[in-house]
């Protein structure tokens, strides 16, 4: 009776521990196949090389600074050098402000002093072209002034001719010897020959010294119109 009390005993016991064996072994491999998911997943995902990823960051990098204003580029790359550091980031960032100011302050002086040389150089040319304006006055008054005496010596040349030569011999006697010389270089050798003759010795002398003088042979040039004038030691008789 003892024997057949103590088998369903152990049966129950064994189909006890059989449960809990399977019950572990249930567990075991539900954890073995938590730990293989994450694997394979990082398996399946497609791998970026490194070169690849570089150039993504500097496609990307590229892309937000070229729609970034200079002092926002300046900002960005203070951030990437200095990190956290806000006092050095902040330092550096004045002085490169300060420096961009005193540049912009030195192109405007440059642009004020090239506006100065221009106006400068302006002034120059206006002054050069006023000074050719006077020159070319100056200079049409002076051809002006020369006709104008060529004219009036020629008058009187031809109001001498017309004198007796006593009478233009007395005028010439009393005129200066720049203006003697110029009407007398002009009239005919003949005429003034009798002129020069009927003259004071010492004028007629003076006058033949100057027109000798303007003659390129002064030998030659009064035998060209003539004989030289007579020169007589005492002044005519009228």
């Amino acid at each position: 009776m003892k024997d057949i009390r103590l088998l369903p005993i152990v049966t129950v016991a064994v189909a006890a521990l059989l449960m809990l064996k399977g019950v572990g072994l249930l567990l075991g491999s539900a954890g073995v196949m938590s730990g293989i998911a994450p694997a394979a997943a990082q398996q399946d995902a497609p791998q970026t090389p490194p070169g690849d990823t570089a150039a993504a960051s500097s496609a990307e990098a590229g892309q937000t600074e070229a729609g970034s204003t200079p002092v926002e580029l300046e900002k960005s790359m203070l951030e990437k050098m200095f990190g956290g550091d806000s006092r050095s980031r902040e330092a550096v960032y004045e002085s490169l402000g300060e420096r961009r100011e005193e540049l912009e302050a030195w192109a405007r002086e440059l642009d004020l002093r090239e506006g100065l040389l221009k106006a400068a150089e302006q002034r120059v040319e206006q002054r050069i072209a006023e000074l050719k304006a006077l020159e070319a006055r100056v200079t049409r008054a002076d051809e002006e002034r020369r006709a104008e005496d060529e004219r009036r010596i020629k008058a009187l040349v031809a109001m001498y001719a017309e004198m007796k030569p006593k009478d233009a011999a007395r005028i010439f006697n009393g005129l200066e010897l720049p203006i003697l010389v110029q009407v007398a270089s002009l009239m005919n050798p003949r005429q003034l020959s009798g002129v020069v003759a009927a003259m004071d010795p010492v004028a007629a002398q003076r006058l033949t010294i100057e027109l000798s003088r303007q003659s390129p042979d002064p030998i030659a040039a009064p035998q060209e119109g003539g004989e030289l004038p007579q020169i007589v030691g005492s002044r005519p008789a009228e």
